[in-house]
């Protein structure tokens, strides 16, 4: 989902357009027989987007609350969940024209689901997707251009790894 308006805004999945961002990232839960909460909080790796002479750096970070239930919660574990998450994307100008610093907070809804692999009674291999929609959306304007990088009113979340599991 890239592409431009007429005004030169820019939007895609990514922290700002036509990127995908790396993150990471790390979380705490409790869990039932077939549901779990969680609790993570993540940082995303610096990206940019520009164009011929001025353009932004955009970071950030985020916390985000899950709920989910599990149909299967044996040795493979099929999560279906809904959550929140709250952060703030970093924007620096690059270039001639702006080098300013503006942070923008944000809110999105989530739903996904996962697929988990419990090797071990205590030890899994984890991969979570997550639907984001956008309920509010960070942008940065660099001026006097009025080049505009706009978060994305949608997006895709994928975070793959390791779960352990204490008694």
């Amino acid at each position: 989902v890239a592409g431009a308006t007429a005004t030169g805004e820019r939007t895609a999945v990514g922290t700002v357009p036509r990127t995908a961002t790396g993150v990471v990232a790390i979380g705490l839960g409790v869990a039932g027989a077939r549901w779990r909460a969680e609790l993570d909080a993540d940082v995303w790796t610096p990206t940019r987007r520009h164009d011929a002479t001025i353009g932004v750096q955009v970071t950030g970070w985020s916390l985000g609350v899950r709920g989910c239930g599990s149909p299967l919660a044996r040795r493979l574990e099929i999560p279906l969940c809904i959550g929140a998450r709250v952060g703030a994307a970093h924007g620096r100008g690059r270039g001639d024209l702006v080098p300013h610093r503006r942070v923008a907070p944000w809110l999105s809804a989530t739903l996904g689901a996962g697929l988990w692999g419990w090797i071990t009674p205590r030890f899994a291999l984890a991969l979570d997707v997550d639907t984001v929609v956008a309920l509010t959306r960070p942008a940065f304007v660099v001026q006097p251009s009025e080049f505009v990088v706009r978060a994305p009113p949608a997006g895709v979340r994928a975070v793959f790894g390791p779960v352990l599991r204490w008694p």
